[in-house]
């Protein structure tokens, strides 16, 4: 899937490229629930889309302390209208540095959240490896919570300064009308290591686009 990548604007000097199923969105809050039509009904998916630098919404120019992430969080993913079938949810983010990309860090990703029923969904992320790191067949019943590490090495550069940030939730066998799934905390990408000399310089310039996912996750 290729989307165009914006630079998005807010107040308060953030200035993130993000993009959710491929078509660019404003960092925080979606705008509104976006549909997904799929089979006989249609996914609803709200909720908030950041980088975060030590928990809280990174600023251009602000120093990083780490620890560094890309989150999907406060979010309700529900299916409507009849049956839904299965779709991977795919989210990314397009970071330029002042300075070189951390190109040897290592990090962790997870799923936190609360489900209406035992289906199963599957996390991945993608990186410099020729497969997507997936941890696979999470039971959506009640609560539950997943993470994986992953090795330094692993993240995703496009030049010298540019990196990307890409994780998709799947859902691989579809939700019936009615179900619902609530990441309260989050669908989380995050880093160990921070950029030297430590400084976000701008978002999302100059990448044409990505292709996320090319493989399902399981």
């Amino acid at each position: 899937m290729r989307g165009n990548v914006g630079s998005v604007g807010v107040a308060g000097g953030y200035d993130y490229g993000l993009q959710f199923q491929g078509v660019t969105v404003p960092p925080g809050t979606f705008p509104g629930p976006i549909f997904i039509p799929a089979g006989e009904g249609a996914y609803t998916v709200a909720g908030d889309l950041n980088l975060y630098d030590n928990g809280f919404p990174v600023q251009q120019n602000v120093p990083l302390t780490g620890p560094f992430s890309f989150r999907f969080t406060n979010a309700l993913i529900a299916c409507s209208g009849g049956p839904c079938s299965p779709v991977t949810l795919n989210f990314a983010a397009f970071v330029t540095f002042a300075g070189a990309a951390p190109t040897n860090v290592g990090g962790s990703f997870g799923i936190d959240g609360i489900g209406s029923s035992g289906r199963f969904v599957s996390e991945g992320v993608e990186g410099t490896e020729a497969l997507p790191r997936v941890i696979a067949n999470i039971s959506t019943a009640g609560n539950f919570s997943a993470i994986n590490i992953f090795p330094a090495g692993f993240v995703l550069t496009n030049g010298p300064s540019n990196m990307i940030f890409l994780m998709g939730l799947e859902l691989s066998s579809g939700l019936s009308e009615g179900d619902s799934i609530f990441l309260p905390d989050s669908l989380f990408l995050q880093l160990n290591s921070v950029p030297e000399p430590g400084t976000l310089a701008i978002v999302g310039a100059g990448l044409a686009g990505v292709i996320w996912f090319r493989r399902r996750l399981s």
